[in-house]
């Protein structure tokens, strides 16, 4: 089974490191990694840990998660691997993921907790840009690029469209379902550090309108073409932004983040 890896990595030498050793434990395979302007030794770590066949690509300035995925997808692609497989730097898998040539499966992935954090999402059914988890054995509608496993069958048919950061793994996967390409879950079979800084929540107004803006925030474009792609309302596009009023300050929920919901 021949697979090529694509991964992005953004000056966190010690996470990479991690990933790519733990990865191997489970899978054999072609690693692409994106650099992307990394100014530590993310590189020479991978270069030293990797001891399967390596394709490294540098950005010459941020290009953040969706644009470098878009990057090496695009060289992967050229190889016509069985499968291209998703997987980002701080995830760490403690199974093998059950790919498949006839689905793509998205590997649901847990926080430091034991919580289920990542992996397939449904859409809710009359706000269809907020999303919820989707336990195993459920069908999702979509998923989060942590641990994807995209067969040749699909990854053919598809591309990463070039958003800045986030939106480009849930636009992927409602397009794949669009066209009525089948995706799976999975049991748990990794974990990731939660995370727990989100511009919604920073109470200095200034610093929260600079972070919602930012490229890893709700950036105003990348937002409306995702909107606009996937059947959401203006007015859902416009209510995502109403935490620049006021923070969101409720952190009690551990599992917050279960929805993708601007």
């Amino acid at each position: 089974m021949d697979i090529a890896f694509l991964i992005t990595c953004h000056n966190r030498a010690d996470l990479l490191e991690r990933c790519l050793s733990n990865l191997q434990q489970f899978h054999k395979g072609h690693l692409f990694l994106v650099a992307d302007n990394c100014q530590d030794d993310s590189v020479q770590r991978c270069q030293r840990v990797w001891k399967q066949p390596l394709t490294i690509l540098q950005t010459p300035s941020d290009a953040f998660w969706a644009k470098s995925m878009a990057l090496g997808e695009t060289a992967a692609k050229k190889h016509q691997p069985d499968f291209i497989f998703w997987i980002n730097e701080d995830t760490m898998l403690t199974h093998p993921i059950p790919i498949h040539p006839d689905h793509i499966t998205a590997g649901a992935i847990s926080n430091e907790q034991g919580n289920p954090y990542r992996g397939g999402v449904t859409r809710q059914k009359n706000r269809p840009l907020n999303f919820q988890l989707c336990p195993f054995p459920n069908d999702p509608d979509t998923f989060h690029g942590n641990c994807v496993a995209i067969p040749k069958q699909f990854y053919n048919e598809l591309a990463i469209h070039p958003y800045q950061h986030a939106f480009a793994d849930f636009d992927y996967g409602l397009r794949a379902k669009e066209r009525c390409f089948p995706i799976q879950t999975t049991p748990p079979i990794g974990w990731t550090p939660t995370r727990t800084r989100q511009w919604r929540t920073i109470k200095n107004p200034i610093l929260r309108w600079k972070a919602c803006f930012h490229p890893t925030g709700l950036p105003l474009q990348d937002w409306w073409t995702f909107s606009r792609r996937n059947q959401g309302p203006v007015l859902h596009w416009l209510r995502a932004y109403r935490f620049l009023l006021r923070p969101k300050l409720d952190l009690s929920n551990p599992n917050q983040e279960n929805k993708k919901t601007p």
